[in-house]
């Protein structure tokens, strides 16, 4: 029988939600930015009223928090951003991965958050597996690809 650990990111290996991180981390907060603050708040509105699915609003989220960056690389955003995360990993949750490893178990990392960021972190950290919510990207635009992988699509 196959030992199998799994860890979920957010609140778990660190203590926030990693796309809340990413709007403080990168959304400029300028006068310049104004429309796209307005844009970002219309569209939680509309998630919150349930005219998007979790889905569509994380793809405008993500997208207007890297228009307003001024980031014109997406690699090189997630990259930077990933480092970032990585620092912020409890030291308990790193003791813990590493342990399992060393006792023969195939470790999971299961989250809702972008691979985008998600895979670099995976092996950074030593995981056996990533399981994420899965995207494309090509002229500085965000697509999840498949399903978001949270809830029942966990």
């Amino acid at each position: 029988m196959e030992l199998i650990a799994v860890f979920d990111f957010d609140r778990t290996l660190i203590k926030k939600d990693s796309m809340i991180l990413f709007f403080f981390r990168y959304f400029d907060l300028s006068i310049k930015n104004v429309p796209n603050f307005c844009r970002l708040s219309f569209e939680i509105l509309k998630y919150f009223l349930k005219i998007y699915s979790q889905k569509q609003f994380k793809e405008k989220y993500i997208n207007l928090v890297i228009d307003s960056s001024g980031f014109k690389d997406i690699e090189a955003l997630f990259d930077d951003f990933s480092k970032y995360l990585l620092g912020l990993v409890f030291i308990t949750a790193k003791k813990k991965i590493i342990e399992f490893e060393k006792k023969g178990y195939r470790t999971i990392l299961l989250s809702a958050s972008l691979d985008l960021y998600l895979e670099k972190i995976s092996t950074g950290l030593g995981f056996s597996e990533l399981i994420c919510t899965r995207t494309a990207h090509g002229d500085n635009r965000i697509v999840i690809s498949g399903l978001n992988c949270y809830g029942k699509n966990k």
